[in-house]
């Protein structure tokens, strides 16, 4: 079995934790200097970066996931991937996900969220 390897949590500088040379190009080339198959873009409630970024990984022949880190209303931070290239690029839609996470933020694992586009929320259990 193939096995890939990937880092799912990548900030851009447009996450308050993110630096300036955090730019897509230079994404792209660290990752795949690093040997990365696959990467997932992760800035703290936008996606604005995610298709440029894939563009670019697409020409580079690097696999680049959508996602956002919505901090809930109770000030979690939860993880959400969009299993298509289509994503939210509007605050409308990044809000209306945040409250779909926020009614699992009490529970006793750390959510894992796959969203669509719709702000269909389907939360991901930790195995294990």
């Amino acid at each position: 079995m193939k096995q890939y390897l990937a880092d799912l949590h990548i900030h851009t500088c447009l996450s308050p934790c993110g630096s300036l040379e955090m730019s897509p190009s230079e994404i792209v080339r660290r990752s795949l200097a690093k040997g990365l198959d696959a990467i997932a873009i992760t800035d703290h409630n936008t996606t604005l970066q995610c298709p440029e970024i894939q563009s670019l990984g697409e020409r580079f022949g690097l696999r680049v996931f959508a996602g956002v880190e919505v901090t809930t209303r109770e000030e979690a931070h939860c993880l959400v991937y969009f299993p298509t290239d289509e994503h939210p690029q509007h605050t409308q839609g990044i809000s209306a996900i945040i409250s779909g996470c926020s009614a699992f933020t009490s529970r006793r694992f750390v959510p894992c969220f796959i969203a669509s586009v719709t702000s269909k929320v389907n939360v991901v259990r930790p195995t294990g």
